[in-house]
C-alpha cells in the first residue's frame, strides 16, 4: 500500500488534495490495493486540475474515463505520468491550490489536535 494512504480509505483522496501524496506516484505504484482506484478520480483530486482538462487528457490518450488504475496500459499509464509532471512543472494555478490546500489542512489538523 502507498505509505501516504495507507492510514486514509480508498476512496479518501484528501492526502492527494492536499499535495501530501503525489498523483504520479500513485499511478507507478504497483501496490494491488490502488488498482481498483479510477484514474479519473484520482486525477480529479489533483489540485488545479478539473474535468474539462482531464477530459482532453483522456481523449488524446484514448483512456476511458471508467479505467481503473490496475486497467491501464503501460503506455497510458505512462502517458499520464508524463502529463502530470509537466502540468506540475508548469502550472502556477497547481502551485497556488497546493499552497491553498497545504495552509488549510494544516488549520484542519491543528483543530482536530486542539
Amino acid at each position: 500500500m502507498h505509505p501516504a494512504l495507507a492510514p486514509v480509505g480508498i476512496h479518501d483522496l484528501e492526502p492527494v488534495g492536499a499535495a501530501r501524496v503525489d498523483a504520479d506516484a500513485v499511478l507507478v505504484s504497483d501496490d494491488p490495493f490502488l488498482e481498483t482506484m479510477k484514474a479519473w478520480d484520482l486525477l480529479l483530486a489533483v489540485p488545479g486540475l478539473g474535468r474539462v482538462k482531464l477530459d482532453k487528457w483522456f481523449r488524446r490518450n484514448d483512456i476511458s474515463p471508467s479505467k481503473t488504475i490496475g486497467g491501464l496500459s503501460p503506455r497510458q499509464r505512462g502517458r499520464l505520468v508524463v502529463l502530470l509532471r509537466s502540468y506540475r512543472a508548469t502550472s502556477n494555478t497547481y502551485r497556488r491550490r497546493r499552497e491553498e490546500a497545504v495552509v488549510r489542512f494544516e488549520r484542519l489538523d491543528e483543530e482536530v489536535a486542539a
